[in-house]
């Protein structure tokens, strides 16, 4: 059952918990229930999350799905969407951050949230566009640089 608030009012209600880095100056991850209808065996570390926060609502990357809460259950709050379909964090990367947080004694949201473009921490689809690229013709490999030296306007 959840109160207005958006907090859990059963302490029994307990199960897999989404350990999330949120871009705030805080030493460690902030555990989340599932959002509603997506099972949490579903998501891997990496993906990106958008959760409450306060009155704001923030975008987060999973950190690790959990047995159990840290915290009291009563206070957990749901996340509210899964916005990647697979990681845009890989493995390497997360490991990356995690030793880049302990080592600089940085919150662990904080460098996740460096790791990501501006749009990609503001929730916009992470979208490939195809690059342009340029191939020489076998006509242009056959020009010499003599051809080129009074090319017309």
């Amino acid at each position: 059952m959840k109160s207005s608030n958006g907090h859990l009012s059963d302490p029994r209600l307990t199960g897999p918990v989404l350990a999330v880095a949120v871009p705030c100056p805080l030493p460690d991850s902030l555990d989340y229930l599932p959002p509603e209808g997506v099972d949490p065996a579903t998501l891997a570390p990496g993906v990106r999350l958008r959760v409450p926060f306060g009155r704001r609502r923030l975008v987060g990357v999973l950190v690790a799905v959990l047995d159990r809460p840290r915290h009291d259950p009563a206070r957990l709050r749901r996340a509210e969407a899964v916005l990647d379909g697979e990681p845009l964090v890989g493995p390497r990367l997360q490991a990356l951050a995690h030793w880049a947080a302990a080592y600089y004694h940085h919150p662990p949201g904080e460098v996740f949230a460096a790791l990501l473009p501006v749009r990609l921490r503001q929730g916009a689809a992470a979208e490939l566009h195809p690059s342009r690229r340029w191939r020489l013709t076998r006509a242009g490999a056959a020009v010499t640089a003599e051809q080129c030296a009074r090319a017309p306007r």
